[in-house]
């Protein structure tokens, strides 16, 4: 007898795959999708090859093929970086969480070393518009400055205690900085901020992110009415442009230029769009949002070159695109979310998950392989009577039975219309 149990709206806002087993088992490994499906806030590549991307418990991972294949580097389980910038293929830094921290590394991310703790929840971005001059912004106004490389830091008066999230250097004197409802611009390697001439209409609007593209353009991307923000004459007045979003709810994250008239925007909901005048106008892909509605699915985007572009975010995942932006594939993590797992023994095992996505393996985990479910409902549980039969239920009523170990799926009718969280059985039999 199968039974179902209805539980309560409950939203997954995270890729975690759980491993629930009657195995022990004293040592854990990531499984799928490799090599981590931690979140990937942050991303910058120094050339079309070489380029890394970190985010959650201190994950970073590299690679130097293009994204062909990516190298877990770990900083800190504590840490979650927000901000990444590399000056060379060595030499980079991380910002983030666990009371503000930077970290620094010399030798391509092999090593990281903590050369500032800024006391405030988080600073959000770092940059180096030379190897010895650098900046980061973060929360409660934090401005840090560097002239020796990133081993020393002097905080600067901001004049605000706004949350700051976003900068951007054109050299070592002209930056620029954003937050909520707040811009602000130097001339002097921030000796002094000067608060930029810029109308924000929505109160809880704030800036995500800056392209200093040369001494007249620069350009922003703030949430609130989701506009595109730029000035062509060097900060004397700054326009907005509407960004015609088909979510009225998405919020964009962050924006990447590669000269003038390129650049790429990345959302919450995972839309990427595209722009070759300037930000004039956008052309949206759509192939990476769920179905269903979750957030947190892209975070952030870096322009390489007139042609390429990579996209991090949810899952592990690292996106690129060769022509672009016209079409971008996955190099690395999982666009989906998994929801339930059983082992029917020590090798065999299943996922189930959102967008009726199953994976089945024979080896532990080593590898995992997709089976169809003709369907495209999450699927919120997965468990087997005995080594052939099994059962999954999911949204809006969805149960599927399979009788040969999984490899082949049917639907059933269970008669309700509402969605299916749990199931369980005496026996193989309905």
């Amino acid at each position: 007898m199968i039974k179902f149990f209805k539980l309560f709206p409950i939203t997954l806002l995270l890729s975690v795959f759980n491993v629930s087993n009657s195995f022990a088992q004293s040592i854990w490994q990531w499984q799928e999708p490799q090599p981590t499906g931690n979140f990937m806030w942050a991303l910058d590549f120094v050339d079309e090859n070489t380029g890394y991307a970190a985010g959650d418990v201190g994950t970073v991972m590299k690679t130097t093929n293009g994204g062909l294949s990516w190298e877990v580097k770990n900083v800190d389980s504590n840490f979650r970086a927000y901000g990444m910038h590399f000056y060379d293929a060595d030499f980079g830094f991380l910002s983030g969480t666990d009371n503000g921290k930077l970290f620094r590394t010399t030798n391509g991310g092999e090593n990281w070393s903590v050369v500032l703790t800024a006391g405030v929840n988080a600073m959000w971005e770092v940059n180096f518009p030379t190897r010895h001059t650098g900046y980061a912004v973060g929360l409660s106004g934090r401005i840090y400055k560097s002239t020796d490389a990133g081993m020393n830091w002097t905080q600067q008066s901001s004049g605000t205690n706004t949350f700051l999230f976003c900068l951007d250097f054109l050299d070592s004197l002209n930056g620029v900085i954003g937050g909520a409802t707040y811009v602000s611009k130097t001339t002097n390697g921030g000796m002094n901020w000067v608060i930029q001439n810029v109308t924000f209409t929505n109160p809880f609007t704030q800036v995500t992110s800056f392209n200093f593209i040369d001494q007249s353009t620069i350009y922003g991307l703030t949430t609130g009415k989701a506009e595109f923000l730029r000035t062509t004459n060097g900060g004397l007045s700054w326009d907005f442009i509407p960004i015609n979003y088909p979510y009225i709810n998405d919020i964009p994250r962050k924006m990447s230029f590669k000269g003038l008239n390129n650049g790429n925007i990345v959302t919450n909901f995972g839309l990427i769009l595209s722009t070759t005048n300037a930000g004039t106008s956008w052309a949206i892909d759509s192939s990476f949002k769920p179905i269903y509605r979750q957030i947190g699915v892209l975070f952030n985007v870096k322009r390489v070159s007139e042609q390429i572009a990579y996209v991090s975010g949810s899952g592990g995942r690292v996106i690129k695109s060769t022509n672009a932006g016209q079409n971008w594939f996955a190099t690395t993590g999982g666009r989906y979310n998994y929801n339930s797992n059983y082992f029917v023994n020590q090798n065999t095992g299943f996922t189930a998950g959102n967008d009726g996505k199953i994976l089945k393996t024979i080896n532990a985990g080593l590898n995992w392989i997709e089976k169809q479910s003709n369907t495209n409902q999450n699927l919120n549980e997965v468990m087997f009577a005995d080594d052939n039969t099994g059962y999954i239920c999911g949204d809006t009523g969805t149960v599927l039975k399979t009788t040969d170990g999984g490899e082949n799926w049917v639907s059933i009718n269970p008669g309700v219309s509402f969605n299916l969280w749990g199931l369980d059985f005496s026996d193989s039999m309905l």
